[in-house]
C-alpha cells in the first residue's frame, strides 16, 4: 500500500530522511574517530562500546524516520520522481538543464595527483516533482519548472502523451497555480464535486464613484440595489476543483455555452437566472427566454419577462430586442459610451436554450435569415446598449455557430475533441481544455472549461445541479400554492 499511494506530508518526510542520513553519517564518523583515539589510551580496554551504542541509537532514530516517511508515501513519490526524470531526459530540449559546476577529483595514489587530475563538471538536472498526493491510479503533484518554461510547453500533446505513458494513466495535464508553480494531474480527469445550488457571497465591494453614490442615495432599498448591481459585474456561477467560486461578468458580455446532450448546459442557465434574481427584483435586469424545445425554460416561465417558444415568436422577440437596442443607441448617441443598467433602462439578458435550431435548422429560410440577422445585431451592438445574449448549443461546428468569435465568454462542457478548438480557438485542447475527457452523465454533469477575457487559459469548473423543487421554491409563491401550479407538460 505504501508503495502505491501518498496521503501525507511528503515534503516533511523528504526533509527528515535527508536530515537523518546526513546526521547519521556525521555522528557515526565522529563517534568512530573518537573511539579509535580512546582505544589508544593506556587505560582503555580497546572496546568500541561508545561507537556501538551510538550505532544502536541511530538505528532506532532512523527506523522511526523511515517508518514516518514510508507511511507518508515517500517511496511512492520517489518512484514517480524517477519516472518523471527519465521522461524529461527522453523529451530533451527545455526539459533538461545543467546545474552548477562542481569539481570532481580523480583516484590517485597521493592527494596532489588526485587534485591535479580532477576536473570541473556540470551535472544534468531536471524539473522537480514534489508533494505527490493520491494513488497510482489518480494523483496530483507540484512541478517546479526551469526558468523559461511555460504551462503551454508542458501541455503540448506529445509531452502530455509521453508523461501519461510513463505513469501508465489515461489522462495527464498541467496547470499553473497561484504561485506560478505548475500542478500535474494524472489518472481519470479530476473534476469538482457535485453540489446543489445555493446563494454564494458576492466579491468584496469596490469603492463607489460620485455618480454611483448619488444613485444609491436616491434608492429606497440601498443594500439590495448595491448587491444587485455588484452581481452584474461578478456573478457566482460555478466552483473550481478547490471549491473556490468562479465569478462571471454579465454586464457587457456575450456568453456561449456548448456541450453534448445531458452534459449539464442548463445548470449554467438556471445558475444565471437564480443569481440575477435580486437584480431583476430591483428592476436592473429583464430576462428573455427563447425555448425551441418548450421544456427547459418553460418549467420556470414566471422567471421570464419575455418568453417565446415558437419559431415566429422567437424571431419576432429577437427583432423586438434589436429595435429597442437601436433606439437605446440613438438615445445615448453623443451623451455616453454605454448604458448603466437602471430601472428605466435595465440590462436585457436573452437566453436561447437551443441556438442551433435558430441558426441552422429553422425550416423557413426567410425566418432563419431574420433570426441570424437579429442575433448578429445583438452580438455586435448589444454590449454598449445593455443587451447580453446567452446561447446554448449541443454542437460547436462552424455551420451551427457562425458568429462564435463575437461571444466573449465561452463555456465548453463535454464534447468531442474535434470541436474543442472550434469553440475556444486554435490550440485550446493542447492548452488544457480537455472537454472530451469530462466524465459521462452524472459524474461530469455541469463540469466545463471556461475561457473569458480575464485569462488566456481555460479553467475547469462545475456549476450547481438545480432540481425541479429548487425552481418551484425560487418563485415567490405561497408555500401551499407552489405544487398546485399547473406546470407545462413536456
Amino acid at each position: 500500500m505504501f508503495l502505491t499511494e501518498a496521503r501525507g506530508n511528503t515534503r516533511l518526510a523528504r526533509r527528515l530522511v535527508y536530515l537523518a542520513a546526513y546526521a547519521s553519517v556525521l555522528l557515526l564518523a565522529f563517534t568512530f574517530c573518537s573511539s579509535c583515539v580512546a582505544a589508544q589510551q593506556p587505560q582503555s580496554d580497546g572496546s568500541f562500546s561508545g561507537f556501538w551504542l551510538m550505532l544502536l541509537l541511530l538505528i532506532g532514530c532512523d527506523s522511526v524516520v523511515a517508518w514516518y516517511a514510508i507511511s507518508q508515501g515517500f517511496l511512492f513519490q520517489w518512484r514517480l520522481e524517477r519516472r518523471f526524470q527519465k521522461t524529461c531526459a527522453g523529451l530533451q530540449g527545455s526539459f533538461v538543464g545543467q546545474g552548477q559546476a562542481k569539481f570532481h577529483t580523480k583516484v590517485a595514489l597521493d592527494p596532489v595527483s588526485s587534485i591535479a587530475k580532477g576536473e570541473w563538471k556540470r551535472p544534468t538536472i531536471y524539473p522537480k516533482l514534489r508533494e505527490v498526493k493520491g494513488t497510482a491510479e489518480s494523483w496530483t503533484a507540484l512541478v517546479y519548472p526551469f526558468y523559461g518554461q511555460s504551462v503551454e510547453g508542458y501541455n503540448k500533446q506529445s509531452v502530455v502523451q509521453a508523461f501519461a505513458q510513463a505513469f501508465n494513466v489515461k489522462y495527464c495535464s498541467f496547470e499553473r497555480t497561484s504561485t506560478g508553480i505548475l500542478r500535474i494531474r494524472c489518472g481519470p480527469i479530476q473534476v469538482p464535486d457535485a453540489y446543489e445550488y445555493e446563494p454564494q457571497a458576492l466579491p468584496a465591494r469596490q469603492p463607489l464613484s460620485l455618480i454611483e453614490t448619488k444613485k444609491q442615495l436616491e434608492t429606497t432599498n440601498l443594500s439590495r440595489l448595491f448587491d444587485a448591481r455588484e452581481a452584474l459585474k461578478a456573478l457566482p456561477m460555478a466552483r473550481d476543483i478547490n471549491g473556490d467560486p468562479y465569478f462571471m461578468l454579465i454586464e457587457g458580455n456575450q456568453i456561449l455555452i456548448a456541450g453534448e446532450s445531458g452534459s449539464g448546459k442548463n445548470s449554467y442557465t438556471w445558475s444565471l437566472v437564480f443569481g440575477l434574481r435580486e437584480a431583476r427584483k430591483a428592476g436592473l435586469v429583464k430576462l428573455w427566454g427563447l425555448d425551441p424545445k418548450r421544456v427547459e425554460l418553460s418549467f420556470g416561465r414566471e422567471h421570464w419577462d419575455e418568453y417565446a417558444d415558437t419559431t415566429e415568436g422567437m424571431v419576432e422577440l429577437l427583432e423586438k430586442a434589436v429595435a429597442d437596442l437601436l433606439e437605446r443607441n440613438a438615445h445615448i448617441q453623443g451623451k455616453a459610451r454605454k448604458i448603466e443598467p437602471n430601472p428605466e433602462l435595465p440590462l436585457n439578458v436573452i437566453i436561447i436554450d437551443e441556438l442551433a435550431y435558430l441558426s441552422e435548422f429553422v425550416p423557413d429560410t426567410k425566418l432563419k435569415k431574420r433570426a441570424e440577422a437579429a442575433m448578429a445585431a445583438i452580438l455586435l451592438l448589444g454590449r454598449a446598449t445593455g443587451y447580453v445574449l446567452v446561447g446554448c448549443t449541443q454542437s460547436a461546428l462552424k455551420d451551427v455557430i457562425s458568429l462564435r468569435d463575437h461571444y466573449l465568454t465561452k463555456v465548453g462542457l463535454r464534447m468531442p475533441a474535434s470541436q474543442v478548438d472550434l469553440l475556444f480557438g486554435k490550440g485550446a485542447w493542447e492548452n488544457g481544455a480537455k472537454c472530451d475527457l469530462i466524465p459521462f452523465k452524472d459524474a461530469g454533469a455541469g463540469c466545463a472549461y471556461i475561457l473569458d477575457d480575464s485569462s488566456s487559459e481555460p479553467r475547469l469548473v462545475r456549476s450547481a445541479w438545480v432540481s425541479d423543487e429548487a425552481i418551484r421554491d425560487s418563485l415567490d409563491l405561497p408555500g401551499d400554492a407552489r405544487y398546485d401550479l399547473q406546470w407545462p407538460e413536456e
